[in-house]
C-alpha cells in the first residue's frame, strides 16, 4: 500500500501507529494484537470489565462512574472476558480492571497490565463521594506498576522508527517491517 498523506503531523502520528501495533504470539495457536504506547500517552487509560455481566455490573458501573472524574475510563461486558481483554489491548488500553466475585466480597479488584499480561489483585483504597474505589497512583501519573518493569526499547526498534519516519517524509514509501 501507498500513503500520501501531507507533510505534517499526519505523517509522524503514522510513522508511530506502525511501529507500536504488534501481533503478538502467545502459543503455536494462539496470538493478539497490541498496540504498545506508552501508559501516559494512551487516551484510555482503564477498562472496567465485569467478570459476569448479570452479577458484577452493578458495582463495574459504579467504579466505572467514579473512575471517569479522573481519567479516561472504558466500561466493557460484551463477549467473554478473554475477548474483552484482548480488545483492550488491540486499542492501547494499558490496564484492565475486572470486578468479580472477590470485588463483592472482599473489596479488591483484579488489576491487568497490557504489556505483560500479568494480573494482580489490588484493594480498593480510597474512599471519596461515600464509596470506596481503586485509584493506583501509577494509573493517574500514567507509569507502570511498581512490581513490573516497562520494557525498554530496544536500539534496532529506535533505529527502525527513525528510518521508518524519514522515509514518510521524503518519499512516498508505505513504512514496512
Amino acid at each position: 500500500y501507498i500513503i500520501e498523506s501531507t507533510y505534517g503531523l499526519d505523517r509522524i502520528v503514522l510513522a508511530l501507529l506502525f511501529e507500536g501495533l504488534h501481533e503478538e504470539q502467545i502459543s503455536d495457536t494462539d496470538s493478539r494484537i497490541v498496540f504498545h504506547i506508552k501508559p501516559a500517552l494512551a487516551p484510555i487509560k482503564l477498562n472496567i470489565l465485569p467478570l459476569i455481566k448479570k452479577k458484577h455490573a452493578e458495582k463495574a458501573k459504579e467504579l466505572y462512574r467514579m473512575l471517569a472524574k479522573y481519567c479516561m475510563v472504558q466500561y466493557e461486558e460484551s463477549g467473554s472476558i478473554g475477548k474483552r481483554y484482548r480488545r483492550g489491548d488491540a486499542i492501547g488500553i494499558p490496564y484492565a480492571i475486572t470486578v468479580d466475585d472477590t470485588t463483592l466480597e472482599q473489596g479488591t479488584v483484579t488489576v491487568r497490565d497490557r504489556d505483560t499480561m500479568e494480573q494482580s489483585r489490588q484493594a480498593v483504597n480510597r474512599k471519596m463521594d461515600g464509596a470506596m474505589i481503586l485509584i493506583p497512583k501509577y494509573i493517574m501519573e500514567g507509569t507502570t506498576p511498581p512490581a513490573t518493569q516497562e520494557p525498554s526499547i530496544r536500539p534496532t526498534t529506535a533505529r527502525i522508527s527513525i528510518a521508518c519516519m524519514e522515509r514518510l517524509m521524503a518519499a512516498r514509501i508505505p513504512c514496512s517491517r
